[in-house]
């Protein structure tokens, strides 16, 4: 009988998530993260809204919410609270994993696209004299800074009691 429960048990691991680790949690949340941010910049840039926008401004949101999502569906999933340096190092690392996975984006998308490369160039930047590698670097470490404050919210809301 146990093996049966055990044997349709690992035919759905996906979506049984309380045998899942966290590490599993989160390079799922960041793939969610990335492909969440690439889908709708996508999406602003061919209804040609997307330059009003800065793509950082779209990732701060998706940011956001997948590390609530993250430490909500953690502890529903592990049926035990979490304290708070535990969410905040699971939100860290799902934040590491999105920059790994963030930063090959953002150098493929300003090398391929010149016209987009001098729009950041001019509107998005302090300086309009930064190199393409320049650019990468400061949206990126936007980006790590973004991701360590939402973890800490993120890491204080999970922790409240009702």
């Amino acid at each position: 009988m146990e093996t049966t429960e055990k044997s349709k048990q690992s035919k759905f691991s996906f979506i049984n998530r309380y045998e899942w680790s966290k590490n599993r949690f989160a390079w799922f949340y960041a793939i969610l993260i990335l492909l969440a941010s690439v889908t709708l910049g996508v999406i602003f840039k061919k209804a040609g809204i997307y330059e009003s926008l800065a793509i950082r401004s779209i990732n701060i949101f998706f940011i956001m919410i997948a590390f609530f999502m993250l430490i909500w569906d953690y502890k529903r999933s592990k049926h035990e609270n979490i304290k708070f340096s535990d969410a905040f190092l699971l939100c860290a690392r799902t934040g590491f994993y999105y920059c790994l996975l963030y930063l090959p984006v953002i150098l493929i998308f300003l090398t391929e696209s010149h016209s987009e490369l001098q729009l950041v160039k001019t509107d998005e930047t302090f300086n309009n004299n930064f190199s393409v590698i320049a650019i990468v670097f400061s949206t990126y470490v936007e980006t790590v800074a973004t991701v360590v404050i939402l973890g800490i919210l993120a890491a204080f809301t999970g922790n409240m009691k009702k």
